[in-house]
């Protein structure tokens, strides 16, 4: 599970995410790491299931934002308003392993780390 993207030149990383039910609104709010929001993104109505979200990594005004990480949060709402459960996924290619006091991270290329417990797979497959 994860929320975090990396941005480094032209790439950037996705976010699979997961509706549980159907979605007239479907839309993303971006934050850079200081917590300012930089890009809100309408995804349109939805049907439940499961989803990859890329960007293009600008901002409101179509001016590239800076390299790094940014926070991704999404949003829906059914056909009378309420709010729809969406779940937020993340992955990556693993280039090392730390511990930290008993925690496991897998470090991966574009820097973020993933506990290993939150990890849901692990592959030898090149597409991440």
């Amino acid at each position: 599970p994860g929320n975090e993207i990396f941005k480094e030149g032209d790439d950037i990383s996705e976010v699979n995410y997961t509706l549980q039910s159907d979605s007239t609104r479907t839309y993303v709010n971006i934050f850079d790491q200081s917590g300012n929001i930089v890009n809100t993104i309408e995804l349109g109505a939805k049907m439940a299931g499961s989803y990859t979200f890329s960007r293009d990594g600008t901002d409101f005004n179509g001016n590239k934002v800076p390299d790094g990480k940014y926070m991704l949060h999404f949003g829906g709402e059914g056909q009378n308003g309420e709010p729809v459960l969406i779940d937020t996924e993340v992955s990556g290619k693993v280039v090392g392993i730390s511990q930290q006091e008993d925690t496991i991270y897998l470090r991966l290329e574009d820097g973020r780390e993933v506990p290993m417990d939150q990890v849901s797979e692990v592959s030898t497959s090149q597409d991440h």
